[in-house]
């Protein structure tokens, strides 16, 4: 018989307390929510951005260092735990989220990008017709 799966309340109810908190922050309050919510990514991007780079590089580092690690040779489940898919499959599996996240999401924005931040050698006015027109032969295959 299939062993039934629990749900660990404090992994679910966390995350969706605070989405719903957002949510409700967002309906009751309105645009003074969404203008903090910009400023505080503004002052993250601009005034801390080598801060979130160098977060990065210490994860990837921390990873780097629990592969070669005894560590890393530790089971997760136990030591008789068995791996539902290979790691063919897993590597499968990542590698077509990766270029699933990426296709779906960068190939909307990035003309977007392009739109509002022309190149300035260019001298575009950002969001212009032209600007349009640029991002898209910028960003598509076509060419000119």
């Amino acid at each position: 018989m299939k062993k039934k799966t629990q749900l660990r309340p404090a992994v679910l109810l966390v995350p969706s307390a605070i989405f719903i908190v957002v949510i409700i922050l967002s309906l009751v309050i309105g645009q003074p929510f969404t203008d903090t919510l910009t400023k505080g990514f503004e002052v993250l991007q601009y005034n801390l951005g080598w801060v979130v780079s160098l977060t990065m590089l210490l994860f990837v580092a921390f990873v780097a260092v629990v592969i070669f690690h005894p560590i890393g040779k530790i089971k997760l489940g136990g030591p008789n735990a068995k791996p539902k898919m290979s790691y063919w499959q897993w590597f499968v599996v990542s590698l077509c989220a990766g270029i699933g996240t990426g296709v779906v999401f960068w190939g909307a924005v990035e003309p977007l990008v392009f739109t509002f931040e022309p190149a300035p050698s260019l001298h575009l006015e950002p969001g212009s017709n032209e600007a349009v027109i640029w991002a898209m032969r910028t960003t598509s295959c076509t060419g000119p």
